[in-house]
């Protein structure tokens, strides 16, 4: 059995792995229902492709965290994943573990952060497209509300009322960039 000394799950690069983890304790399945269930759970901010889960199913057996069975019907052939043991033992600790801040590492904030005054103008429209995506994602977890009536529920409606307030944030230094970005129009014609 694998060592929870190596298995990498904690900090801001396995946020999805260990989301996945839980999918699987939670409940056996194989990589296809894992993934609508972790998207249903977690909400369109953590759009998971599926076949991401794959890749990170076979992650989380090598490391001894999940066990998978090959279970066929006729005309059908899955992997059935399970946590182990050892699965419980790190969600355990997951669970216990300090919540981080997690570092915003989105593209346009590189991009800005590199930009030259000459590309002012690009960057107000690249602006308006990520504000775009923002409003769409935020639409979407809106549409996605859940009635908060059972512990399950709540938890969900309180994860995405999370994301949502993220977003809206994101929003706000939207604003921010633009105003700056068109003072600096203004400034220098």
């Amino acid at each position: 059995m694998a060592s929870l000394d190596r298995v990498k799950l904690f900090g801001p690069r396995g946020q999805t792995k260990i989301a996945v983890l839980a999918t699987v304790a939670e409940r056996p399945g194989h990589g296809y229902a894992l993934a609508g269930r972790l998207n249903m759970r977690l909400g369109p901010a953590w759009e998971i492709e599926r076949k991401r889960i794959y890749e990170l199913l076979a992650q989380l057996e090598s490391e001894g965290l999940v066990e998978g069975e090959e279970v066929s019907k006729p005309g059908e052939w899955h992997r059935v994943y399970r946590a182990t043991p050892l699965a419980r033992q790190a969600l355990e600790e997951w669970l216990l573990s300090p919540g981080r801040v997690p570092l915003v590492r989105s593209e346009l904030h590189a991009q800005i952060g590199f930009a030259g005054p000459g590309d002012a103008r690009t960057l107000l429209l690249k602006l308006d497209n990520y504000e775009q995506d923002c409003l769409q994602v935020i639409e979407r977890l809106r549409v996605a509300d859940v009635e908060a009536k059972g512990w399950r529920s709540r938890m969900i409606a309180l994860s995405r009322a999370g994301m949502e307030e993220q977003l809206k944030a994101e929003m706000r230094w939207i604003a921010r960039a633009r105003r700056e970005l068109k003072e600096h129009l203004a400034e220098c014609p």
